[in-house]
């Protein structure tokens, strides 16, 4: 049958959803980069800040006040907190291409997710979940200490990517290789460095290992020589 039959319509807004993930790697000890691409269709210029966010498998909000996710989740995604400033869309239906880098620094094996949000203060927002590995150290090195035969030193700068406190122990496994600090455990606060000295007096070309222990922790170990 013809005629008008009016409907109640009811719109709920809700907050928007991630863009896409975000995937990197790195041995515990080193760190990766990442970016993250957006299209950008307003009609008006965004200055977009980045907040990097504990992640919630139940929403698209950041977990917790952005206060508290940024002493959580500090030194683990990193982003630069100045603002992306994007111009307007050309309205021709492809937008505008931004990007934000994000350096994945992990401080334990395994897998870590964050959110990252780009927000402007008129509103607009793109988002994207990271997800970061963390893996065993690897070997690194070889590192040049001396000359066989005229000694030399060289110096390892160690960091404790942990994001508390803890005690490392550094030796070597060639007796032609001395290390400073391989008289006691070093106690190296969370995210902190600490220079390893190293020297060799051998009277030839010789190669060996440093070997560093974290207490209840992985083990890395750099390659040296002398030659």
């Amino acid at each position: 049958e013809l005629g008008s039959y009016p409907y109640e319509i009811e719109w709920n807004a809700r907050p928007s959803g991630t863009e896409k993930t975000i995937s990197c790697k790195a041995p515990l000890g080193n760190e990766a980069t990442a970016i993250f691409r957006f299209s950008h269709f307003g009609t008006k210029p965004a200055n977009l800040t980045p907040l990097v966010a504990p992640f919630s498998e139940t929403s698209a909000a950041p977990s917790m006040n952005p206060l508290e996710a940024d002493a959580r989740m500090a030194g683990v995604f990193i982003v630069d907190p100045k603002p992306i400033a994007v111009p307007a869309d050309k309205a021709d239906g492809v937008g505008v291409q931004g990007q934000c880098e994000v350096r994945f620094v992990p401080s334990r094996e395994g897998e870590v997710r964050a959110l990252l949000q780009l927000r402007s203060p008129e509103g607009i927002a793109y988002k994207a979940t990271l997800v970061g590995l963390g893996l065993p150290p690897q070997p690194q090195g070889p590192i040049q200490v001396g000359t066989g035969g005229k000694g030399g030193s060289a110096s390892v700068e160690f960091r404790n990517p942990l994001e508390t406190p803890a005690e490392f122990t550094f030796t070597v496994d060639n007796p032609q290789f001395v290390c400073a600090q391989s008289a006691k455990a070093v106690l190296l606060e969370a995210k902190k460095s600490v220079q390893v000295q190293l020297s060799t007096k051998a009277d030839k070309p010789t190669t060996g290992r440093l070997i560093v222990t974290g207490k209840n922790t992985a083990t890395w170990v750099y390659y040296l020589k002398a030659d």
